[in-house]
């Protein structure tokens, strides 16, 4: 597989009738290592997703609400028009969209392994658990819908009881109840905050700081060459123009534009001045 290139707003248009009910979601790449997405609404969901690996959040257009449960206790994150947010791995979460909203999610490929779980909780205090299944997500459309359809004909929900079908299976793994999650924050202030750096030559930084499964990184002036190798890489380009060759076939990327750099991901990106990139790719679990 090539590289693949689309403009964001041209992609978001041409498939504004999947951010409506019932789907309210389309993917914009799916084959590969990385599963990068766009979400829309209404979309209001009564489960709380567990999974290993990391998610990119941006809002696009709007604001939402990202349910987690942190330090065992539910708690609300909003994420705003322009913000972006990095949730770790094995919170749980439950994302709740308004109506004329449209927001990016990032997350990686699972592992033939590797399990995900969509859990119901008995109330909004998130202190017990009603329902929960365990899954292999490589679906991440139809499978958590079918599981969704299952719950809501469920005997435990009609009773609001746990009930025999409750647990199928022992937890694969826990949540993380020692992690504090980062506040979500504006990218373009963030880019002005990091402007100097950025404009020198060869600029760059993590845009959440190191200690994180994942990769994320604005490129800025200058040439880049890949940022983290042996995965896919998801480029955005957010300001200016940049040209990026892979494999000798050379892109140009204005504003807006992304591309899809496959396995290995191997590139080298040219930012003029003012250029900006964010950078993405998502290391599969390991062991």
């Amino acid at each position: 597989m090539g590289a693949i290139k689309y403009n964001v707003d041209q992609w978001v248009e041409a498939n504004k009738t999947y951010f409506l009910p019932p789907i309210c979601n389309k993917m914009m790449h799916s084959d590969g290592q990385l599963k990068v997405f766009y979400v829309g609404g209404p979309n209001v969901r009564p489960d709380y997703h567990l999974e290993e690996g990391e998610e990119l959040f941006y809002m696009l257009r709007g604001d939402m609400l990202l349910k987690v449960v942190e330090h065992g206790r539910a708690k609300d994150v909003v994420i705003r028009e322009g913000d972006v947010f990095l949730l770790p791995g094995r919170i749980p979460h439950s994302p709740q969209r308004k109506a004329n909203t449209v927001g990016l999610v990032i997350e990686r490929e699972r592992t033939p392994q590797e399990l995900d779980c969509m859990r119901f909780y008995l109330d909004d205090k998130c202190q017990e658990v009603l329902y929960e299944r365990w899954l292999h997500c490589n679906d991440l459309t139809q499978g958590l819908a079918d599981l969704l359809h299952e719950f809501m004909g469920s005997e435990e929900r009609r009773t609001g009881k746990p009930g025999p079908k409750s647990f199928l299976r022992k937890p694969v793994y826990e949540p993380d109840s020692r992690v504090t999650l980062d506040e979500p924050f504006s990218l373009d202030r963030w880019l002005d905050e990091h402007r100097a750096e950025l404009d020198r030559d060869g600029g760059k930084r993590d845009l959440f700081g190191k200690g994180h499964q994942s990769t994320i990184v604005v490129l800025g002036r200058g040439v880049h060459e890949t940022q983290c190798s042996g995965t896919e890489t998801f480029i955005w380009q957010i300001a200016g123009s940049a040209s990026v060759n892979v494999a000798g076939t050379t892109f140009t990327l204005a504003t807006n534009d992304t591309l899809l750099v496959p396995a290995p991901g191997q590139y080298t990106l040219v930012n003029q001045h003012g250029g900006r990139t964010l950078a993405t790719s998502m290391a599969p679990k390991s062991g």
